[in-house]
């Protein structure tokens, strides 16, 4: 996001939006921390957990980053401060005789040390991100924490358990070096009164910036609604959407006297409601398949024909819209990025596996979007009988819960377990299970590809440990195997 000091705007709010549904971190950053961008990171941070549907925890996180901010502003203007006196801060004796003027002198010329920390490049990031089971709240500063600062930290977090109460903190703590002390034991006091813990807290020191960082497990009522409405959903949904284009040109392709399943196998592998359709009716009957030229065999041309017969309950037949073209376009480019990347970068891995399962990843921001008014109007009846509030229903048919909800469907489908587990997980890179990382992170990478050339995500989004695996480290390396792939892609989907 951008440093927008006079308030949110509509490009925040859709950015918000989106961070939610992809997962991405929301990322925003200043260097002298005025009083209004500390109000606009917390109106960031306020709208972000309402979004999230976490707003419990609003007292307590605005507190939480009110101290951080000032924390990490006050590590960036103690670097310049001993520079300015030529101190060595890594020097214990210099780091006890800077710091006993420290909190005097800067704060009687602390414009003059915000400047010199601007033009240094001393920054401060917030960073919010959600993942299917926790939110994170991130203080960034490229300040590397000193061993003195560290085992102060540590000092702190470990005299936690003394105290019960902020009250108690208040009237018998007070770190007269610094006062920093104070702020890390009543922010972990705060959490605790959420059933949190110091566990929750951390504090990292990279080659070049600390991370304060605090991880809280999602709680309330969206994490025991989103998964009713995706069962209710899952229960009433029984089609697979097609686009009625598309349906003629394929039909022509599969009664034509000379057709082959070849060309059945090629029409497939660019359209993810004719994969679905043979994929979820090879795995009828207790017949266990994931696999599209396998499936064709199986199924037989007869077979194939009632599938794709107009008059099959199973076929949706769609009209054209923006937005499924758009949802296809996503899903194939995906699918087509995947196969690339772990052809090229991971020898051995399953092929047929890597682009079929990222080819449906999205399936159920299909069905949502291809959703029919009686199926819509099911659902709000659920949520009224259930007392599911209209925030959630909003969210859940925009998508927020279609990973995990996509896995609710391979799992009514019979598909092998291990494609729903990569499909609820292919936006959580971080906690996903090791058995299933490596194709989910290879889906994951596709996946964010094509919502950057859809301008749906900024590069600072994505996944820094990906990139590492790729050896990316700019953007302009990112582009370059994107650029790559992606008219790779466009000659295939012709």
């Amino acid at each position: 996001m951008g440093t927008n000091e006079d308030g949110l705007n509509d490009v925040d709010v859709e950015k918000i939006k989106t961070s939610l549904i992809l997962h991405t971190p929301i990322e925003i950053t200043t260097y002298t921390l005025p009083r209004n961008m500390e109000n606009y990171m917390q109106e960031i941070l306020c709208s972000f957990l309402v979004a999230c549907n976490q707003q419990e925890m609003t007292e307590y996180l605005s507190f939480c980053l009110g101290e951080l901010l000032t924390n990490a502003k006050k590590a960036n203007t103690k670097r310049i401060y001993f520079k300015e006196k030529e101190l060595d801060i890594n020097n214990e004796s210099d780091y006890e005789k800077g710091m006993k003027n420290f909190r005097e002198e800067t704060f009687s010329n602390i414009d003059h040390y915000l400047e010199l920390q601007k033009k240094a490049g001393l920054y401060i990031k917030l960073v919010l991100q959600i993942s299917n089971e926790f939110l994170k709240v991130e203080i960034r500063n490229n300040s590397k924490l000193t061993v003195f600062e560290n085992r102060r930290i540590q000092e702190k977090l470990q005299s936690v358990h003394k105290y019960t109460a902020v009250e108690e903190v208040l009237t018998e703590v007070l770190d007269q070096t610094e006062g920093s002390g104070l702020g890390i034991i009543i922010m972990v006091l705060m959490l605790q009164k959420v059933g949190l813990s110091e566990n929750n807290y951390q504090v990292i020191s990279t080659d070049n910036e600390t991370i304060t960082r605090i991880v809280l497990p999602l709680r309330g009522v969206s994490c025991e609604h989103y998964p009713l409405i995706a069962q209710k959903f899952v229960s009433i949904h029984s089609t697979v959407p097609m686009i009625r284009d598309d349906f003629s040109i394929f039909l022509n392709v599969m009664n034509s006297p000379d057709a082959k399943t070849s060309d059945i196998y090629e029409r497939a592998m660019k359209n993810p409601s004719v994969a679905l359709l043979l994929i979820i009716n090879a795995n009828k009957n207790g017949h266990s398949c994931f696999n599209l030229k396998e499936a064709i065999e199986y199924l037989g041309f007869e077979k194939m024909q009632e599938i794709f017969n107009p008059e099959n309950p199973e076929l949706y037949i769609v009209d054209k819209t923006e937005n499924v073209l758009h949802l296809y376009n996503h899903m194939a480019a995906t699918a087509y990025y995947a196969y690339n990347l772990a052809q090229n970068f991971y020898p051995g891995m399953d092929l047929e596996k890597v682009y079929l399962t990222a080819l449906i990843h999205d399936m159920q921001c299909l069905f949502l979007e291809c959703a029919s008014e009686e199926e819509k109007g099911q659902l709000k009846i659920f949520i009224i009988d259930n007392k599911i509030s209209e925030t959630i229903y909003d969210s859940f048919m925009h998508f927020v819960y279609h990973s995990r909800g996509g896995k609710l469907f391979a799992d009514k489908w019979n598909f092998p377990a291990e494609i729903g587990n990569i499909i609820a997980h292919h936006h959580d890179v971080e906690h996903v299970p090791e058995e299933i990382s490596k194709i989910v992170k290879v889906i994951y990478f596709a996946d964010v590809m094509q919502h950057y050339i859809e301008h749906g995500i900024d590069f600072y989004q994505i996944d820094e440990d990906i990139l590492r695996e790729y050896n990316i480290d700019t953007e302009e390396k990112f582009r370059f195997l994107l650029d790559r792939v992606n008219s790779e892609f466009k000659k295939f989907y012709k």
